[in-house]
């Protein structure tokens, strides 16, 4: 009987013993955590770029960066790239940045190391179209350069030939669906919408019926043309060629009193054009800043012994100027901030050109870049352009913002680094160490009771 009970009391602590090591096999693995510099064409990525991990395709963790060129920090009060939920360690971990797959480390993707913290900068390459000039034909397997391409009779799509700030990269020749009216727009112009956006579809199509009856005494020579490219303008004036019939022209008509006149809406009115006449080709071409309804008109006739009637149009405006943009009044407040306190940066932005316009504003801490903004201004009109900025690090900071420069100081106060979080009890392993503390002593006391009973 006294063997049976000294085996028993061994294997009780040799449980609890074992137990310690069973609930540590249970615990999941700690995360691994990343942070490092990001870059984009070798350039910072800017802030609100996404870096993702993902293992066997699947995400397991991401973030967001918030300071240019950098995600996460080394620091323990700054946040960083969290990869949880691998069961398998050593299983190699892919970055993306915005969904593209980065470039491979020169070390190769890390493997998923429990509880590590590791430093990893990441870079992208990404494949971006390069202005073509003149030249040959190219070789075999070239991609064709882009080009302006009629989706529809008398409908181009231009997006693959406008850079995003609408600037054209090449000559667009849009032509109606008939061939006689060509919209000519020439490379470096920009078009863009009352929003800043650039174009990207032009129409030039017929009319069934004209807007309204021409001046009297006057005719319309061929159709009327619905050339549109919804509310943008031009920096600079493109081109409007009509081709015409010329036995349409009325009798005692000659080509050099034709003239192209376009619809204002506003006015309710036709509006003639400055024209140039070239007979030998039976073209007539006018330089316009804006699209409209356009057509070909023939002056009145003046019948014998009356006075000639005009036609009823609005001598052009003569083009204003393109949009030009001037900064001034940088400001800073404050000057002197805490570490992790925001700065106040801002600017005066305004049109000294004619035209509306938009104007990339751009703010760089340190000659990199932290932010832009694009504001679109009507001719002499101003804009306050506001940006905020904090730093983690004590110095002075160098602002610029397109050409005007200034500075604010970081006190060099250290942030108070916050208590490591509280690890919660587990009660699995204290559960356990009770448990068989309670099987121990009851086998003891039933030993010593027993033996008691057993000298009596």
């Amino acid at each position: 009987m006294r063997r049976a009970i000294a085996i028993a009391l061994m294997v009780a602590f040799a449980s609890l013993l074992a137990l310690p090591a069973t609930v540590a096999a249970q615990q999941p693995a700690l995360p691994h955590q990343f942070y490092g510099t990001v870059k984009i064409n070798g350039t910072p990525a800017p802030a609100g770029t996404v870096v993702i991990a993902k293992v066997d395709g699947v995400e397991k963790g991401r973030i967001v960066v918030t300071t240019p060129g950098k995600y996460g920090g080394a620091t323990i009060v700054e946040g960083k790239l969290v990869v949880s939920n691998v069961a398998v360690a050593g299983s190699q971990i892919v970055f993306y940045i915005d969904d593209y797959l980065a470039d491979t480390p020169p070390d190769g993707w890390p493997g998923f190391d429990s509880g590590a913290i590791t430093e990893l900068n990441l870079t992208i390459t990404i494949a971006v179209p390069v202005d073509g000039g003149g030249g040959g034909g190219g070789g075999p397997g070239e991609a064709p350069p882009p080009e302006a391409k009629e989706v529809d009779p008398g409908h181009w799509d231009v997006s693959e030939v406008i850079t995003t700030e609408g600037k054209f990269t090449q000559d667009v020749p849009a032509k109606s669906a008939d061939k006689k009216v060509t919209l000519t727009i020439k490379k470096g112009t920009t078009a863009t919408t009352k929003a800043g956006k650039p174009i990207t579809q032009i129409s030039v199509t017929p009319m069934a019926e004209p807007p309204a009856a021409p001046p009297t005494g006057a005719h319309i020579i061929g159709l009327v043309y619905d050339i549109d490219t919804g509310d943008a303008t031009f920096d600079e004036p493109v081109t409007l060629t009509f081709t015409y019939d010329p036995t349409e022209i009325p009798e005692g008509v000659s080509e050099e009193d034709l003239v192209i006149a376009l619809w204002d809406e506003d006015a309710g009115e036709w509006v003639e054009l400055t024209c140039v006449v070239d007979p030998e080709t039976n073209t007539i071409s006018a330089e316009v800043t804006h699209l409209s309804k356009y057509a070909i008109f023939s002056r009145a006739i003046t019948p014998p012994g009356e006075e000639e009637d005009e036609i009823a149009v609005v001598p052009p405006v003569p083009p204003t100027s393109p949009a030009a943009f001037t900064t001034s009044a940088l400001t800073i407040s404050p000057a002197e901030v805490g570490i992790g306190e925001s700065v106040t940066i801002s600017v005066l932005v305004t049109n000294t050109g004619g035209l509306t316009g938009s104007y990339e504003v751009i703010l760089t801490v340190d000659n990199v870049a932290v932010a832009t903004k694009d504001v679109t201004l009507d001719g002499g009109a101003s804009q306050t352009v506001t940006f905020t900025a904090a730093k983690n690090a004590g110095g002075t900071y160098t602002v610029n913002i397109n050409g005007l420069s200034g500075t604010f100081t970081v006190k060099a106060v250290e942030a108070p680094i916050p208590p490591p979080p509280e690890e919660p009890a587990n009660w699995g392993l204290i559960g356990g160490i009770i448990a068989g503390c309670v099987v121990v002593i009851g086998l003891l006391v039933y030993f010593f009771v027993w033996r008691r009973r057993g000298a009596y």
